[in-house]
């Protein structure tokens, strides 16, 4: 082997890159593009989550790695490709869950100015996060069955925040947002309008809150903000800015069930997966994580 050819497979070593211009490189079919996978980057994948997660929550990953579950891949073929093509790398995305696996774009996790590392944490968070929506639809019910509670305190606390609620409020309010998203998965029910989904919330809360009718943000403009942003996020997955009160609302609910927040929010509203997914991130042998992992 020449030095030089030597040197590049040391430095794909270290990079995660799948080695050699062929071999040992699987190729992986995706949405109708072709992603790249080997042994070597699973083995590096397994190490970053033995560093990262909590014994019990990495053992469990490991295996699915093992068993495909989660499949960690590259948009690019090796070093050259990647370096030509980086720049293109501009979308958010750093994982997709799809028919029952959770795939991994190692691309998009490189350091910023390093091309020698990927972001080992994130990598971890990722793999967690993505898995959380792999597993909401192998087992929707009993993913449900799991995490009810916690879904039911994260809306409690998230409307009782953001309406500025008071009173004792029965839960039965919430059972409607989590029942519909619940239908939604199955399929038992195709999707409609978010207001379909939140008005009944609305109606049933408004006499619990406490905002003053001559305020600057009132009842029926919170209502109209919630269902505008959730509009948005639904069309674009990914919004930088969130309205202000909304942001307030889902840190409180997430500093309740994990003492941790999180930058973004969307997709909560209407995918209950991506609750347990933050929650993973933040807490990573969080009970419900555990629970929900073992699943697989």
């Amino acid at each position: 082997m020449h030095k030089l050819d030597r040197y590049l497979q040391e430095i794909q070593k270290k990079m995660f890159y799948p080695v050699g211009a062929g071999k040992g490189v699987e190729q992986i079919p995706f949405e109708g593009k072709t992603l790249y996978t080997s042994q070597i980057l699973k083995e590096n994948v397994k190490k970053s989550i033995q560093k990262y997660l909590p014994k019990q929550t990495s053992a469990i990953i490991i295996k699915a790695i093992d068993n495909g579950k989660v499949v960690p891949v590259f948009l690019t073929k090796g070093i050259v490709d990647y370096i030509i093509k980086r720049k293109k790398f501009k979308s958010h995305s750093l994982g997709a869950a799809r028919e029952g696996k959770a795939f991994i774009f190692i691309d998009r996790l490189y350091e910023r100015f390093k091309l020698t590392s990927v972001n080992e944490k994130k990598l971890s968070d990722i793999v967690l996060h993505e898995l959380m929506h792999v597993i909401d639809h192998i087992d929707t019910p009993a993913f449900f069955k799991i995490n009810y509670s916690l879904f039911l305190v994260f809306w409690k606390v998230f409307f009782t925040k953001y309406l500025d609620l008071k009173g004792t409020i029965s839960n039965k309010i919430f059972n409607h947002i989590i029942k519909d998203q619940f239908n939604l998965i199955i399929g038992k029910k195709r999707f409609f309008t978010f207001e379909e989904m939140y008005d009944p919330v609305f109606k049933a809360l408004e006499k619990y809150s406490s905002l003053i009718p001559d305020r600057e943000k009132t009842f029926e403009l919170l209502y109209k903000d919630l269902i505008e942003f959730a509009d948005k996020t639904y069309a674009e997955r990914f919004v930088r800015i969130i309205p202000a009160d909304i942001a307030d609302a889902k840190n409180a609910a997430y500093v309740k069930i994990t003492k941790g927040k999180t930058e973004s929010f969307g997709q909560e509203l209407w995918n209950p997966g991506e609750i347990l997914s933050v929650v993973a991130e933040i807490t990573p042998n969080h009970p419900n994580v555990i629970k929900t992992l073992k699943i697989l």
